[in-house]
């Protein structure tokens, strides 16, 4: 795929379909662009958007109508779905470009305050931990331990997620050690992909799940993907609707 417009080229022609690639690229628009570039361009191209939100003034700015959490949220999929060309990545979907272009004009408008950007880490909590942890562990036949953090109670406060770390954290441990191990056994056999999973829990636990993933075997740990991203665009989804008056989409 070629995600680059011709220099010169006028940034809003055809912004909205605009194929997205990873990573920043720069104060001034050359032919391409992430998610978050893209969001904030069409502030100046579409006068509707502009109006609503404010007009961007620089290209790579942060569009300041646009929630923190959520910007990070996406900048993570945008960079490891897609590589400097916009193709997919390994593990990304087929139609990475399609889901996440799709997201550039929903994220306008969800910084809506810091009551709701806490709600918002608190469900990003929820899930990171509760769920998608659990499911890597599961992966990695840490069963025990998946299933501590299942049982963790709901978090309502980000003081309550603060008081989980110390078990995260014993939790992450004990997969660096299966890591290590792992990884000497899939460097001597390369076939016990269960257990490299536990390479993917380490980093999982800080949102770096990309990196380690390529270097298991795909067939055995996609559906694991799968799922884990599903639940991350049901997720993203739920936190860009948090203080939505209804009828209020961007």
């Amino acid at each position: 795929m070629n995600a680059t417009k011709p220099l010169g080229a006028d940034p809003c022609d055809e912004i909205e379909t605009l194929p997205l690639s990873r990573g920043g690229h720069g104060s001034v628009f050359t032919g391409q662009c992430c998610i978050m570039e893209k969001a904030n361009r069409l502030t100046v191209c579409r006068p509707d958007l502009g109006k609503k939100f404010g007009v961007a003034t620089r290209f790579n700015d942060d569009h300041p109508s646009v929630d923190r959490g959520i910007r990070r949220f996406l900048i993570r999929l945008n960079d490891g779905w897609l590589d400097g060309a916009g193709n997919p990545t390994t593990f990304a979907p087929k139609n990475a470009q399609e889901i996440l272009n799709g997201y550039a004009e929903k994220v306008l408008g969800t910084n809506t305050g810091s009551a709701d950007a806490e709600i918002r880490a608190v469900m990003a909590a929820n899930w990171a931990l509760r769920v998608a942890l659990p499911v890597w562990l599961d992966a990695a036949k840490m069963h025990a331990e998946a299933e501590q953090l299942r049982a963790l109670p709901e978090f309502v406060t980000i003081a309550a997620v603060y008081g989980s770390l110390s078990l995260v954290r014993t939790i992450r441990s004990k997969a660096w050690t299966r890591r290590n191990e792992a990884l000497r056994r899939y460097d001597a056999a390369r076939s016990d992909a269960s257990a490299v999973a536990a390479a993917v829990v380490v980093v999982a636990v800080e949102v770096e799940v990309e990196t380690v993933v390529e270097a298991v075997a795909k067939e055995k740990l996609t559906p694991v993907v799968e799922e884990i991203r599903r639940g991350a665009l049901n997720l993203l989804d739920r936190m860009i609707a948090v203080g939505r008056i209804e009828g209020d989409g961007a």
